[in-house]
């Protein structure tokens, strides 16, 4: 079974969720309980890769990296909520290339994305000072090629072309006010189901493919109107 058959059933649910979140909207504009926020923080996916060719062993170490975003959500009855952020993460990748008879070849980069998250956030207790909520996301992000050069072979580079994805997860936040002025403290810790794939641009049998599904942890402000 290839990769893409075995994505098709989520992508289908990732395609109902988008428009069960969009149909929401109209809802969450009438009457509602508007907030602009903005957060900084960390993200990191700890993922693994490993294949072999023949004698050639190639590993890769996925690690963290800072992430930011600008949202706007709207809140509407005690319980329930639509929000959307325009994301950008990034997280260090290294790969090694065993070789018999040489040194181990080694480059770094870095798997940096831009992402557009829906979500619609469902509090959990919802008091004068603190909202803390649940709420299942849908995002659909855009990715940097990456770009492996190699020190050991006169700086050799070795480019994939990678393409977008989309992916399902969970956010889990809270937010309280600061005072009585509008400010609100606002921060949460998310999980993403997001695959890095695309061909080498030199030799496109040669491909990157790795089920990259960071977990990011944000803190920021917003402004209630």
């Amino acid at each position: 079974m290839s990769r893409d058959q075995q994505r098709a059933p989520s992508t289908r649910a990732r395609m109902a969720l988008a428009a069960l979140i969009a149909l929401a909207l109209p809802g969450a504009a009438a009457g509602a309980e508007w907030t602009l926020t903005a957060h900084a923080g960390w993200t990191s996916s700890d993922q693994t890769l490993s294949t072999r060719e023949g004698e050639i062993v190639r590993s890769a170490d996925v690690g963290g990296g800072a992430s930011y975003d600008l949202g706007l959500d709207a809140r509407f009855g005690r319980r329930l909520g639509f929000a959307v952020d325009l994301a950008q993460g990034g997280v260090d990748f290294d790969v090694a290339l065993d070789i018999p008879t040489l040194e181990t070849l080694r480059a770094r980069d870095q798997v940096s994305w831009l992402a557009v998250e829906l979500s619609a956030p469902i509090s959990l207790v919802r008091r004068d000072a603190v909202d803390l909520f649940v709420a299942p996301v849908f995002a659909w992000a855009t990715f940097d090629d990456v770009v492996l050069t190699f020190p050991a072979l006169a700086d050799e580079t070795v480019v994939f072309d990678v393409g977008d994805d989309t992916g399902f997860g969970v956010r889990l936040g809270v937010r309280t006010p600061i005072g009585s002025s509008g400010w609100v403290f606002d921060a949460h810790v998310q999980y993403l189901e997001l695959a890095v794939s695309g061909p080498n641009r030199d030799e496109p049998a040669d491909r990157l493919e790795l089920d990259l599904d960071p977990w990011s942890a944000v803190v920021g402000f917003g402004w209630r109107f």
